[in-house]
């Protein structure tokens, strides 16, 4: 009888272990997430005066599903691109803001938020998103 409760005993500790490490979204895992921020330069009549990938624009990672506050950001490099490594598998929400206060065309005025959800779903997954265009 004793040998039948050390062994139930076990197979319950066991089991809450493996639950418990049941990974959520963020870091802690080895897949990478990669793309480029892509601006639009508008004069103050809406005439598009420039095209180029943005430089040291900061882009903002929330993990899971979870609305609000951002979990990580980074800025850009001098390419435009950004990377945000070491992810879990999961879902996420990438965004940028964008100012529309001069693109007539846009239907918007003022200061905007560019998202993209995605998700993770390979440990070693690397994901590379489609430009990113934002409005300057």
């Amino acid at each position: 009888m004793k040998s039948i409760l050390n062994n139930l005993f076990f197979f319950i500790v066991s089991m809450l272990f493996l639950v418990s490490c049941t990974k959520e979204p963020g870091v802690g895992g080895s897949a990478i997430v990669t793309g480029k921020i892509y601006a639009e330069d508008y004069n103050s009549l809406g005439t598009l005066t420039g095209e180029y990938y943005a430089q040291n624009y900061k882009v903002y990672l929330i993990y899971g599903n979870e609305a609000g506050a951002y979990d990580d950001d980074i800025n850009t490099s001098y390419d435009g691109s950004f990377e945000f490594k070491y992810l879990q598998k999961g879902n996420y929400e990438l965004f940028v803001y964008s100012d529309y206060s001069y693109c007539l065309n846009c239907g918007n005025i003022g200061d905007s938020v560019v998202s993209i959800k995605f998700q993770i779903t390979d440990k070693k997954q690397e994901l590379e998103l489609n430009d990113i265009t934002i409005f300057k």
